[in-house]
């Protein structure tokens, strides 16, 4: 009955609806929404699942998508086609650049990381010399500035 329940809340539009389509007592049903830590947990882990489903679909479009937006981009007959594929463009760019940049607020771990990475494969490769304190921590802050902003300070003294 409760499986049946939360098909019901994630395929009716609003929760008498749910009821009804699995024949429970609307009651009920908001006593285990509001009260039943198990059915919370249950109905919450199916959103996560039907959202994760619905995300996995919209990415296996993103190409077809993309090859749709560039041929409008192309677009001479009705320039407000054109201008309207631009903008979706455009929209996409900034969203990356916004949700990169609060990943990188919430968790520096994988900046610290990369430039680890990075000193680990120069020094591989032979070509970083074990430094000196003082050239370690420009080195470490020119990797850590790059990482962040893509610059780089020549200025090590």
């Amino acid at each position: 009955m409760r499986d049946k329940a939360i098909l019901a809340l994630l395929s009716e539009k609003n929760i008498p609806a749910a009821a009804a389509k699995c024949r429970i007592g609307e009651r009920t049903l908001h006593r285990w929404l509001t009260s039943d830590a198990a059915f919370q947990a249950e109905y919450s882990a199916a959103r996560q699942a039907a959202f994760d489903a619905g995300i996995h679909r919209v990415q296996a479009l993103t190409a077809r998508a993309v090859d749709t937006l560039e041929e409008l981009l192309g677009e001479k007959k009705y320039p407000s086609v054109r201008l309207a594929a631009a903008r979706t463009v455009l929209d996409i760019g900034i969203h990356q650049h916004d949700d990169e940049i609060v990943l990188r607020e919430l968790d520096p771990e994988p900046a610290r990381m990369n430039a680890d990475a990075i000193r680990a494969f120069l020094r591989a490769e032979g070509l970083l010399n074990p430094p000196s304190d003082d050239e370690q921590q420009w080195r470490d802050e020119a990797i850590q500035k790059w990482l962040e902003d893509g610059t780089v300070d020549n200025d090590s003294s």
